[in-house]
């Protein structure tokens, strides 16, 4: 089986799961983006929360 190995909270600390996994997740964090942009769009122009989503993006989220 395929393990992806990513960070917890930008914390030392790692753990692997595998590549279903994270798809399942990457899926949950790209509706939460999406919720979050048509319910609250000015919440997104929110320098704290550009912020906080900035690794999400990084990673093409």
């Amino acid at each position: 089986m395929k393990q992806l190995t990513g960070e917890l909270g930008g914390e030392a600390g790692r753990t692997v799961i595998s590549s279903s996994e994270f798809i399942k997740a990457e899926s949950r964090n790209r509706a939460a983006i999406r919720e979050l942009e048509e319910e609250a769009p000015s919440l997104m122009q929110d320098p704290a929360v550009e912020n906080a989503l900035a690794p999400l993006e990084d990673l093409g989220l």
